[in-house]
């Protein structure tokens, strides 16, 4: 099971990245312990009870350890000091709150707050951030529920929080679908399945094979002797010695991008609200008419936005905003034209600044980035970004 897992949760569900560097609990788990009953094995999944009653302190052992990124994690040093924290633990019958001994990480930056935690799967409880805490017997369950019934997660989160709520004694909140999602594929991806999902009779590369309930086959043609499952890594595939740059926008601030955009999509046109949902931040936004209270409490929180993106826009570029301010500011004599809205959504846009590089401009960077020197750099007057 380790490596590739199956999206699940429908075609709509978002796909899920797990990385074993990116978790607390990142010991090799224990077998699952209904595959091991019905293989007649031994194991210390048999033996274990189950987290009935959660300690009052999580307390750090000689498995604790940061997430660090890089080779070595940070190991518990008990001659450095400590300090508790309150964290969740997420059962099958309810949510409780404890604390949790924690220890300042000594190789990573101060600025990331990140710690060295306990990793208590002998207490059957998987951490997967200090902070959100799992029982194995409630990933566990999941396990059993999804391979029996193939139950997706949305129908299974709306049972736990069914269930939350029929107990008094325990939080009346389930951890939200995304979040579950993330902690049980983070948890899947450490157990040892013990083969179970080899096929006695076809082997790990069947002829014919179920995704998703879609059967897939090929052509003749492409039966060839290289044809593998994708879940087989290639020795000669390459290996990315760097991980994924972030903050690539324009405009870093996420809250300033998302301002930005209802102002331009809203204008000074009259009617409808023209609102569009256009990435994950706007995702509350809901068209609304005019000639009703909520349509002016929306024309008045676009009134309140415009100051606010001009300020943030001046800190930036002064000339920046006073172009805002022209064309979508309240003194703004005309509806701002197409090529305004376009740039400001573009300026605004959550994808990386490279997709507004035309080709020209990338061979362009590909000179630069040849011979990165003075002479060489005018050829970047094409990426006004990288200025």
């Amino acid at each position: 099971m380790k490596g590739m897992i199956p999206a699940l949760g429908g075609g709509n569900a978002p796909r899920i990245q797990v990385h074993k560097t990116a978790l607390i609990s990142a010991g090799p788990e224990i077998c699952f312990s209904q595959h091991v009953v019905q293989r007649g094995m031994s194991s210390i999944a048999l033996k274990m009870q189950p987290c009935r009653e959660p300690p009052p302190v999580i307390r750090l052992n000689r498995d604790s350890t940061c997430i660090c990124e890089g080779r070595e994690r940070a190991q518990y040093d008990p001659t450095k000091p400590t300090f508790q924290r309150d964290c969740v633990i997420y059962g099958l019958a309810g949510a409780v709150r404890t604390s949790i001994e924690l220890q300042k990480c000594p190789i990573c930056p101060g600025r990331r707050r990140r710690y060295v935690g306990p990793d208590p799967r002998t207490e059957g409880l998987f951490n997967y951030n200090n902070r959100i805490l799992v029982t194995h017997e409630l990933l566990d369950d999941y396990t059993s529920v999804y391979t029996s019934s193939e139950t997706p997660f949305t129908a299974y989160v709306t049972v736990m929080q069914r269930r939350y709520n029929s107990n008094q004694a325990a939080s009346s909140e389930f951890m939200p679908e995304a979040m579950f999602r993330a902690v049980w594929f983070a948890y899947v991806n450490l157990q040892d399945f013990c083969g179970d999902m080899c096929c006695q009779r076809c082997g790990p590369s069947p002829q014919d094979i179920i995704w998703d309930g879609v059967t897939v086959g090929f052509n003749q043609k492409h039966l060839l002797p290289s044809l593998r499952p994708p879940t087989i890594s290639d020795d000669g595939a390459p290996i990315r010695t760097n991980n994924y740059i972030g903050k690539q926008q324009i405009l870093q601030d996420a809250k300033l991008r998302r301002d930005l955009r209802r102002v331009v999509q809203r204008g000074k046109g009259k009617g409808k609200r023209r609102d569009t949902v256009v990435s994950e931040d706007d995702e509350n936004s809901e068209p609304i008419l005019d000639k009703s209270d909520a349509a002016v409490k929306a024309e008045v929180e676009w009134l309140k936005l415009i100051p606010d993106v001009f300020l943030h826009l001046s800190r930036i570029d002064e000339g920046l905003g006073l172009l805002f301010m022209e064309h979508f500011g309240l003194s703004a004599e005309a509806v701002a034209s197409k090529v305004y809205k376009n740039l400001f959504l573009q300026l605004a846009a959550d994808e990386s600044t490279f997709q507004m590089l035309n080709k020209a401009a990338l061979d362009q960077l590909r000179v630069f980035n040849e011979d990165p020197c003075d002479i060489t750099a005018s050829q970047l007057i094409g990426c006004p970004a990288l200025l």
